[in-house]
């Protein structure tokens, strides 16, 4: 959900010097696992499958979001022992057949065109026949396809074999070197709108895009630094494979903070990193 870039520049480690990369890299996801087990949800962009029973319904709550694309609705047909798609009418899709809520309402899909979750099971319970769904989800930091361009005063980004219209949505962030800006209109697979006017002309630049909430990307930073650190200070015999920045008292870590080289900025932010807080914002509650 962060990138090795965004933790050197934490840690104030040479940007070019790809010596501990693998390890970085292994920081971070770790991080991200973390987070992700706390909020009992998949918070990284990920293929996913989840299996239901129900009845007659037309709409689910999904454990993970927020929901990009629903990939296979699938449900279990007891008399041939297979699993069959829901949406088999002439012409119908998933994509014109199911509806994706967002904002308030994240991991809500509903099924449009009188379709049902159920129909199969002969069990009005529904208890003993699942249906299963195959989906995308999460926050993405992700390469984008192609390259971007764009012109100083103009609010539109174009691109150059580029799928916005698959990839993008209103609120992510285009991110460039030296450029972020944030989405504000998907107009085509080669142009979006964004927000305020662009400040300088550049052509032909590899692009990332995030949608990743700044508390979250911030906990991933500060879990990765914060097990750097205990590594590179040799805190306390901890092993590395377990290395856990919860695992250590605030008193041990403020003392491995102070002493490391770090900016001021920097450990001000490791100092008053709230892990209970992004959880309690994110965690998906079972009812």
């Amino acid at each position: 959900m962060v990138t090795i870039s965004d933790l050197k520049e934490v840690l104030d480690l040479d940007p070019d010097d790809k010596s501990q990369d693998q390890y970085l890299s292994g920081l971070i996801k770790r991080a991200g696992f973390r987070i992700s087990s706390a909020c009992n949800r998949q918070l990284e962009y990920s293929e996913l499958i989840e299996y239901f029973n129900c009845n007659n319904i037309d709409k689910v709550y999904l454990k993970n979001w927020p929901v990009w694309e629903i990939l296979q609705l699938q449900e279990f047909n007891a008399e041939s022992g297979m699993y069959q798609d829901i949406i088999n009418g002439a012409g119908d899709s998933i994509e014109n057949s199911v509806y994706i809520y967002e904002g308030r309402s994240a991991g809500l899909i509903r099924l449009l065109k009188n379709y049902k979750l159920g129909v199969f099971g002969s069990d009005s319970s529904g208890s003993d026949y699942c249906f299963r769904i195959k989906y995308r989800a999460g926050y993405k930091n992700i390469a984008g396809q192609g390259t971007v361009s764009w012109k100083e005063g103009n609010t539109e980004l174009k691109g150059e074999g580029t799928l916005f219209k698959s990839e993008l949505r209103a609120g992510d962030r285009i991110v460039t070197n030296n450029n972020e800006y944030s989405v504000s209109e998907v107009l085509s697979d080669t142009t979006v709108k964004v927000t305020g006017k662009i400040e300088s002309s550049f052509s032909e630049e590899g692009y990332r895009i995030s949608n990743v909430p700044g508390d979250i990307a911030e906990a991933v930073l500060m879990l990765a630094a914060g097990s750097y650190l205990i590594r590179k200070y040799g805190a306390y015999g901890m092993d590395q494979k377990t290395e856990n920045i919860l695992s250590v008292t605030y008193n041990k870590l403020e003392q491995i903070v102070e002493n490391s080289s770090l900016t001021p900025n920097v450990k001000m932010r490791l100092k008053e990193f709230d892990f209970n807080s992004v959880v309690d914002a994110y965690r998906k509650i079972n009812v």
